[in-house]
This record gives structure tokens, sequence and C-alpha cells, in this order.
């Protein structure tokens, strides 16, 4: 799987357009091109045209966002922030599921309470 490459970053709606663009910036932070659909915002890396047909695969972070992976025709891999694929794929998203978890964000905000008082 090492030689896949990240397509794109799929934010289904209700999101914001505003938070939409949070997450998308999240893992594709140099690139801000985006297509609206009914259900969703995608957030593209690289054009469908550049990645061999039919090597799409997506994985789903959380019930809102999934990234889309497919073999990059010129064997691209180190696309996220130019290091590995892999690390910085996990990295990103550990960071996206601490930051936007919901259990999360309520453990962050009692420990901001506990601390206020």
């Amino acid at each position: 799987m090492s030689n896949l490459t990240l397509h794109a970053v799929i934010v289904k709606k209700p999101k914001t357009l505003q938070e939409a663009k949070e997450i998308g910036k999240h893992f594709i932070p140099n690139k801000t091109y985006f297509r609206e659909t009914l259900g969703s915002y995608r957030f593209r890396n690289h054009p469908k045209n550049q990645f061999e047909k039919g090597s799409f695969r997506t994985k789903k972070i959380n019930n809102d966002v999934s990234l889309v992976f497919g073999k990059h025709k010129d064997g691209k891999d180190a696309i996220i922030e130019g290091g590995g694929l892999w690390d910085n794929l996990k990295n990103k998203i550990g960071d996206f599921l601490l930051k936007y978890n919901p259990l999360s964000l309520a453990i962050k905000h009692s420990i901001e309470n506990a601390k206020r008082k």
C-alpha cells in the first residue's frame, strides 16, 4: 500500500463550508481547491487523471471525513507535507481525531474548566 497517494479529502455535510475548509487544510495544507456536491465538499490534492484507472481506495476517518487514495501514474508517495505518506498520514489522522473527536473535545473542555476553578 505504500505506493498510494492521497487524491482527495471528502467532508460530509451538514458541516459548513468553513468547517470543511479547516478539515481539508488539515490534510492538504497548501491547496484550497474544492468541489461541492449535494452531500459533501471534496478537496482535491491531485487531479483524477494523474492516477491509474481503478486504483482508488477510500479510508473513512470518522462519520464526517474520508480520505481517497490512488496509485499515482508518476509513482509519487511523499505527498503530505513532503514526507513519507504513511508516517505523515498517521500523524495527520491522530492530530485530526484529537482535534475533532467529540470525546476529545469534552475532555479538553473539562480540563480547561477545571483549570479555571
